[in-house]
């Protein structure tokens, strides 16, 4: 082995060295570079999808409440048609005062102005027992328009020997809510 021999194999080593180099700092680390690019870009892409996916949940979400607003707003809408006449409400009051066999009813009703919906305040006055009572809250809460307790006032009933009976005098102020003011609708 002469000089020849060993300038060709050291050439051909360095020119091997030289072209490994070279491939790698061209061709091999550009490569990587985007790889590591299109690895970030993923990874970014992936996080907004996630948060896509949670705004999507929360939208479904709020439909949903946005549903159940509507829904409710629709059943306070119909229960806040139109204001009921004097006589209507005297109707209604007499049936309920009858369906509870209330003993010495009277009751008075007077309008109550209000910018946004037609109040008609109801008194009434009756004997009855605590029961009765009872019964008289729970009917009106179950009436077709909205009616709303302002007051109750329960009064022992005594006899003349001063004698507690089993009865109380009760005066029951409540409003009926019956019809929103056409200039807010």
């Amino acid at each position: 082995m002469n000089r020849m021999h060993w300038a060709v194999v050291g050439g051909t080593a360095l020119g091997l060295v030289a072209g490994l180099f070279m491939g790698w700092r061209f061709l091999i680390k550009p490569l990587e570079v985007k790889r590591q690019e299109k690895l970030a870009d993923k990874a970014q892409l992936e996080d907004k999808l996630k948060e896509t996916k949670q705004r999507a949940a929360q939208y479904e979400k709020f439909q949903a409440e946005a549903e159940n607003v509507r829904r409710d707003l629709e059943f306070y809408s119909r229960r806040l048609d139109d204001p009921l006449s004097k006589e209507q409400l005297y109707a209604e009051v007499a049936s309920l005062v009858k369906s509870l066999n209330l003993k010495n009813p009277g009751y008075g009703i007077e309008d109550k102005p209000d910018p946004k919906m037609a109040k008609q305040e109801v008194t009434l006055t009756y004997s009855g027992d605590l029961d009765q009572t009872g019964q008289l809250l729970n009917a009106c809460v179950s009436q077709p328009n909205i009616v709303m307790p302002l007051s109750l006032e329960l009064v022992r009933n005594e006899d003349a020997n001063g004698i507690f009976r089993e009865s109380l005098g009760a005066k029951f102020v409540f409003a009926v809510l019956s019809g929103v003011n056409k200039v807010t609708r």
